[in-house]
């Protein structure tokens, strides 16, 4: 199964901090899911995992391009730039 993931990107111009939201194939959320946030130059800026509601939040401090990693036991691993 894979993972999908949503960012919503206007909370991070209005708090600072860049939520998101880990979904299931079925669309419900995902709690549990590893989240690991990299910058282009390969240093981690952020691991954790989604609570219950498969929601996580970086506390961005940096602008750029970044690259996301998901992972769960028993889903495909996800990246995305």
């Amino acid at each position: 199964m894979k993972l999908a993931c949503i960012f919503l990107l206007l909370s991070f111009a209005l708090q600072g901090a860049i939520p998101g939201i880990v979904n299931g194939p079925d669309g419900k959320p995902l709690p549990g899911v590893r989240v690991e946030i990299y910058a282009s130059s390969g240093q981690i800026l952020f691991a954790g995992e989604t609570n219950a509601e498969g929601r996580f939040e970086w506390p961005a401090s940096r602008t750029g391009s970044v690259q996301v990693r998901l992972s769960k036991a028993g889903f495909t691993s996800r990246e995305l730039v």
